[in-house]
């Protein structure tokens, strides 16, 4: 005989049948079948007392997240939106996620992955336009004291820089600095909102950095390092440490 785990509810009726018309007990069996959920229908998660999901047969993430909020999603949760929700978990508390949300206008009500979700849902919209990089500053400067990491040793005071923001709307930007009588650069701030990290953006906007520097005749770019995730963005891109930043050749 079949494991009895194995059969379908239509198999198991089946059997019923056939040992009841053997003039067997089939008492056991008809319990099992009580407990099987009707076909097309998923088996719902067994509960304690107090409603509380049993451990062993705790209702997996994406079930879950697609029974609360799936229908914010064309086609329902998908692997990157899980991994995002447990990412968004991981690196915020309740409350950040729950000002955030009011933030957005979204209610800030629910569990942290169902607020991540609801807020990957809601920043979902500029996504086409996010492909779209552009500058928003460009200005010329003098650095007036000595002591810039980016500029080598000899250069004479004051020292002409322009300072470019680019950004990606919704998303994120990046500010680089770079003083063409030397040809070095300098990127000093790479931002991404926390809803869209660890998606290539700040990727995208280190590499358009380094392309603009590069087609405006810088041969040098420095950076500093303010965290271990910037450190890999960085190497990502060609950058190696020299004395306490990273540097790359163009």
């Amino acid at each position: 005989m079949q494991p009895m785990t194995r059969l379908s509810r239509k198999e198991l009726v089946e059997l019923i049948e056939a040992t009841e018309a053997g003039g067997n007990d089939a008492t056991e069996l008809r319990n099992f079948l009580a407990q099987l959920p009707e076909e097309g229908r998923p088996r719902q998660p067994a509960r304690q007392g107090g409603g509380r999901l049993l451990p062993e047969e705790e209702e997996p993430l994406r079930d879950r997240l697609n029974r609360e909020v799936g229908d914010l999603f064309d086609g329902g949760i998908t692997d990157e939106i899980e991994v995002r929700c447990k990412d968004m978990d991981r690196d915020h508390s309740i409350q950040e996620l729950q000002v955030m949300c009011k933030n957005a206008g979204i209610s800030p009500s629910g569990h942290k992955k169902k607020l991540a979700a609801k807020l990957i849902a809601h920043n979902s919209a500029p996504m086409e336009k996010a492909r779209e990089i552009r500058i928003v500053r460009d200005e010329t400067a003098f650095d007036e004291e000595p002591g810039h990491p980016a500029l080598p040793e000899g250069v004479r005071y004051p020292v002409q820089y322009k300072e470019i923001k680019a950004i990606i709307d919704g998303i994120g930007h990046i500010t680089y600095i770079y003083y063409p009588s030397v040809r070095v650069g300098h990127i000093e701030v790479v931002d991404i909102e926390p809803a869209y990290r660890r998606r290539g953006f700040g990727s995208k906007l280190v590499q358009f950095a380094l392309d603009d520097m590069r087609r405006r005749g810088i041969v040098k770019v420095s950076a500093s390092i303010i965290s271990e995730e910037g450190m890999r963005l960085l190497k990502a891109h060609g950058f190696s440490f020299v004395d306490n930043l990273m540097e790359a050749r163009l």
